[in-house]
Parts: C-alpha cells; structure tokens; sequence
C-alpha cells in the first residue's frame, strides 16, 4: 500500500461550497463545544475529577478517563502576552497553518484549512471558526503504530476563564462526506478527537500566561487493551514533550517585528572588553553582536541566536538577552481584524487555495546606541 505524500497537493480533497444552512450549523458547533472545552480544563470546580500523572518544576501532567479513554492536561506557564498568542495562532491561510503546525508540533505532518467558516472582524477580532483536516506521525515504527488523521472543527475565541482573560483554541472531530477514511488508500487511520486544544489564561504577572493543554483522542484501530493504551499515552507525550516550543514560537514571532541593524554600521568587537550586559571581561571567550542594540556581548550566556520571519522570509539573527527579552508584558499592535463586507463576500468561496490573511505587519523599535552612527536596513536589503 503507497504512503501518503505529505504535504498534500491543494486538490487532494475535492471541496464543494458550503451552504448557508451548513455554515451556520459548524458555527453552532464551535460555540456549543467551546463551552465544554473550557470546563474541562479546569483543574478545579470542572466536570474532570483530574489527578497529578508526573509533574516537573515547569509542568504538570494531570490524567483521568472519560468514554472509556484516557484523557491528559498539561499545565505550564510561558513568557507572552494574550495577543500575542493571538496573532500566532491565529493563522487563516493553508501557508499560515502548515508553518505554524511545523514549528509547535513537529509529530503533525500536514495540517489543512478546508473551511474558513468564522472569520475574525472589526466587531469581534477573536472570534475565529475553521474546518481543518491533519495527518500525525507517531514516535513508533508502522507496522507498531499506524498514523492517523483527524477532521475537525477548530473554534477561537477569548472568553473568561475563573475570573481571568483568556485566548482558547479547542478542537472537535467532525465528518465531512468531502473528507473521506485513507485507511483503505493509505493505511492512514482515522481517529477521533474528543477534547483537543489548549486555554492561554491572564495571570497576575504581566507578561506571564497560564497554559493549558487538553489531550482526550480516541485513535481508533487495533489500540484496545492495555498495550493499546500504552503506546497511545507513549505517542501522546511525544506531543505535549514540545508544549515548550509554544514560547519559543511566540516570542519569535515578536522579535521578527523589531528593526535589525546593518553589520557594517555597527562599532567594531575589539571596541569593548567587558561584555555589555553580564559586564565580564571577555578574555578568551568568543565575543558577538545584537543585531538590535549592537551591544558585545558574549556569544553563548548573554546572547542567542533567534529564527525570524520577515515579510514570508526565514532569518536567522543574534539577539542580547535584553533584547529578546524586552516583549514580555508589552502588548501587541497587530490588528487581526477584516472587514465585514470581505467576511460576508468570502463565506461564499472558502477554501485553502486562496490567501485569507487578514494582518498588518507592525514594527516595533527601541532606540539605538547614541554613540556612533546607525544604519537601517530593511527587508528589501537582505
């Protein structure tokens, strides 16, 4: 039996237009399910009797059952704030959603945006309902563990959560006659997602979130038993192991927004002997340079190397600790709203081939080193 190519070619699954009827019916959908996700990532007062699996200075890993499955929370914290979290995965393009799949969850091989069925607006930004379809690998070999795929109802939104704000992302199987079993095709099982996504709640520490993960899938296949269940919880670590690349992806995504400066414009490294921000001498340590302030710094405790987008292209630039540090607590600019009319025109014609981006890049920049003179570049220099 041949293996799935992955990514999968834009004209895999034939997509028919969704009715209105249908378009209203999903929107329901989300809404009711959201609902229930929420509740059931309370760790306390929620309709889950959660009880602590292994837990970590950084994470949590709480466990029941529920339709006879075993069900999983993560609770961590990261360094961002709730837009930005937002404007990450807030993604409404097929480009959007299979880059960012690949960085959060390497384990998804593809993830597919087959319907746009809510898209935010000027009156409600969060608001965001899509019809998705995705293909995941697992840590095991084949003839172990089949891959499987999922067609889902994806519904965005900020709503309150025990008081605080908070951004969820909560994911339902769903069935679409348009997305039919591969387990005949391609030896792909179908499963299902029972309560998937994640809570990104306000804490009382700007810049700091909660963040909760709910896993509850039903894999379907030759899984019963207890080894059955054993390898699924096995498969499901490899998943929530890379909750930690969340931060990594937010903050980013934030430092692509700042200006970079040109190499040739910066003070040369034998102009400093300490380095700028932990104010040691460098003496035989390699010494380097923030693309941002121009501060020496050390190469490895005081600075890091950071991978950026800039207008759809990959960078790779040296940052100082303080600098890509400095977005924690601020709020972002970027507007993630579309106008009605647009949203209204586009319901009739929804589907991944075509760009539904619907945000404006925003810069954000901190004043140079006054002593010397600095040269900006932009995108169209690199």
């Amino acid at each position: 039996m041949p293996e799935l190519s992955v990514p999968i070619p834009n004209d895999f699954f034939q997509l028919p237009r969704l009715t209105q009827t249908d378009i209203e019916r999903y929107q329901a959908v989300g809404h009711e399910f959201v609902k229930l996700f929420v509740d059931v990532a309370k760790i306390k007062y929620g309709p889950i009797d959660w009880s602590i699996q292994s837990k970590t200075p950084e994470i949590t890993v709480f466990e029941c059952r529920a339709n006879h499955v075993p069900m999983h929370l993560v609770r961590t914290e990261i360094n961002a704030t709730l837009e930005e979290a937002i404007a990450v995965f807030q993604t409404t393009t097929l480009t959007e959603t299979r880059k960012l799949q690949a960085e959060v969850q390497p384990l998804v091989l593809d993830k597919v945006r087959l319907y746009n069925v809510t898209l935010p607006t000027p009156e409600n930004p969060y608001l965001f309902q899509s019809l998705n379809w995705a293909v995941v690998d697992t840590t095991y070999p084949k003839f172990v563990l089949k891959r499987r795929d999922f067609c889902f109802i994806e519904h965005q939104d900020v709503v309150q959560f025990e008081g605080k704000r908070a951004f969820v992302r909560g994911m339902k199987s769903i069935e679409l006659a348009c997305v039919p079993s591969l387990e005949g095709s391609f030896d792909v099982v179908r499963g299902e997602m029972l309560h998937y996504g994640s809570v990104f709640v306000e804490t009382d520490r700007p810049g700091v979130l909660q963040l909760l993960t709910v896993y509850h899938i039903q894999p379907n296949g030759n899984t019963k038993g207890a080894l059955g269940e054993k390898l699924m919880r096995k498969s499901l670590e490899g998943h929530y192991r890379t909750i930690h690349d969340v931060e990594q992806v937010i903050r980013s995504y934030h430092l692509g927004h700042l200006t970079f400066l040109d190499p040739t414009s910066m003070p040369p490294l034998d102009s400093q002997v300490k380095c700028e921000i932990c104010t040691k001498y460098f003496g035989r340590r390699r010494k380097t340079q923030c693309r941002h302030c121009a501060k020496i710094v050390c190469s490895r405790k005081c600075s890091a190397k950071w991978k950026v987008m800039r207008s759809g292209l990959e960078l790779n630039v040296r940052l100082c600790s303080g600098c890509s540090k400095q977005s924690q607590g601020q709020p972002s600019s970027t507007n993630s709203s579309m106008s009605t009319d647009s949203v209204a025109e586009y319901l009739q014609s929804m589907t991944t081939t075509d760009d539904f981006s619907c945000y404006e890049e925003s810069v954000v920049s901190v004043e140079p080193r006054q002593d010397y003179k600095v040269t900006r570049i932009t995108i169209t220099d690199y």
